[in-house]
């Protein structure tokens, strides 16, 4: 087992040691002892511990898709979400078969930002795409994760949640939607209530003018007439029902 020895600058370090007794060799008649430093192993696997401790808390509380990938067996073990947000009776699945839920269309994108993670050393990744459950239908999912590496600085264990965020994203793209057609109705409106306001606009600088009886009374018909269209335009617009 290791240990903790204080070393010349006052710090504490996690020495493993092995004996070997060596009595009966008559060049040693000995024990010997070979030691290691093990701090940064020590130190690793107290972080993953206390991660693991906190994702299993997590795991209680939340309803989200907790996932725990053993990236050398290729194993990914699930909570009881997998069943209850996504409808898949088991909760031991490989990685080839969450490759093949993600939608087509993210994958591509999905794998790219795992590679750039284990290119950069990083540990934490947070990414949304979509994925299919057990009846077929996609739902879109807020994926956030952390990944494991040994001493190596190879990965060998990842660990995440999946959020079920298909309400919230339909929700904004129907907002943005909704924006997009009052943009689209805003501007039609404007150019339609521009026209009879231009006529109005024109018609006030004749009547500035001073003109004779014959082309006020012009004037006047003309401005009945564009302050019509543009009341007709406004009553549109104000009973236009919302599509």
């Amino acid at each position: 087992p290791a240990f903790r020895f204080l070393n010349g600058k006052g710090e504490y370090r996690w020495i493993e040691t092995i004996l070997t007794n060596l009595l009966d060799d008559p060049s040693v008649e000995g024990i010997v002892a070979n030691s290691r430093d093990v701090t940064q192993q020590i130190q690793n696997k107290l972080k993953t511990k206390e991660l693991l401790n906190r994702f299993n808390i997590v795991s209680k509380a939340t309803s989200d898709a907790i996932w725990d990938w053993d990236i050398q067996t290729g194993k990914i073990q699930w909570n009881q979400a997998i069943r209850t947000v996504f409808g898949f009776r088991s909760r031991s699945y490989t990685i080839d078969w969450w490759e093949q839920h993600v939608h087509p269309e993210d994958l591509g994108n999905v794998q790219e930002k795992f590679k750039r993670l284990i290119g950069s050393k990083k540990s934490r990744l947070q990414m949304e795409y979509r994925f299919r459950c057990a009846d077929g239908n996609y739902k879109c999912v807020l994926d956030r994760s952390f990944v494991i590496f040994d001493q190596k600085a190879q990965p060998i264990r990842m660990i995440g949640s999946m959020q079920d965020i298909t309400e919230r994203i339909s929700h904004i793209k129907a907002i943005e939607e909704k924006n997009t057609r009052l943009n689209e109705i805003s501007w039609s409106q404007a150019h339609n209530v521009r026209a009879p306001l231009a006529r109005i606009m024109g018609l006030t600088d004749l009547l500035a003018d001073g003109p004779d009886q014959e082309t006020l009374q012009h004037i006047v018909n003309h401005l009945r007439s564009s302050t019509n269209d543009l009341d007709e335009v406004i009553k549109a617009i104000i009973n236009k029902p919302d599509e």
